[in-house]
C-alpha cells in the first residue's frame, strides 16, 4: 500500500478453496495498516466454479465486520475493473457522508 492511497481492492480467485479465509486475512491486514482506507473485493474465475455464489461470500465478510463492495470481475476486462474502482470510490464517499 502506498501513501495517499484512497483504498484497497483485494482480487481473489473463486477456484481457490481457501479464498474466503485468504480474503479475510488480507482485509484484516490492510485494516491494520490503513484503518481509514476504503476496501473492496473483486472475485475472479467465478465462471469456472459453478457452485460459487457471491451472496454467501459477501455475508461471511459482513459477519466479520467488512461491509464493503464485493463483486464478480474478469480481471482482464478494463471496464469491469474500472467499475470495481468506481464502487470503491463511491463507497468511500458515501461512507464519509453517513
Amino acid at each position: 500500500m502506498c501513501d495517499g492511497a484512497l483504498g484497497v481492492i483485494v482480487l481473489t480467485n473463486a477456484r481457490d478453496p481457501q479464498t474466503l479465509n485468504a480474503t479475510l486475512a488480507l482485509l484484516g491486514e490492510f485494516t491494520q495498516i490503513a484503518p481509514d482506507a476504503s476496501l473492496a473485493v473483486g472475485i475472479t474465475m467465478t465462471d469456472e466454479v459453478e457452485a460459487f455464489l457471491v451472496p454467501p461470500f459477501r455475508d461471511a465478510l459482513v459477519a466479520e465486520g467488512f461491509r464493503i463492495p464485493v463483486m464478480r470481475v474478469d480481471a482482464r476486462s478494463a471496464t469491469q475493473i474500472t467499475f470495481l474502482v468506481k464502487s470503491l470510490l463511491c463507497y468511500r464517499y458515501t461512507s464519509a457522508t453517513s
